[in-house]
């Protein structure tokens, strides 16, 4: 499951990379937003995805965090 769920991840981090990577200023602070923007969009869709599809690893992480 955790497959085609990075696949899914991957595919929109890519898009997000291409398309805030032409706006975004050169040097480091537009590296820092092109970082920044994609990891939002891929922690915020895989997490999305695998609790809607019910994996244990989340539930698990959510009881460890929780502690």
């Amino acid at each position: 499951m955790a497959v085609p769920l990075s696949a899914v991840m991957g595919a929109a981090v890519h898009g997000v990379v291409m398309g805030v990577s032409r706006f975004a200023p050169g040097g480091t602070v537009g590296e820092i937003i092109i970082v920044g923007a994609a990891g939002v969009v891929g922690v915020s869709v895989y997490g999305s995805l695998a609790l809607l599809l019910g994996m244990e690893e989340i539930h698990l992480l959510r009881r460890t965090v929780t502690r």
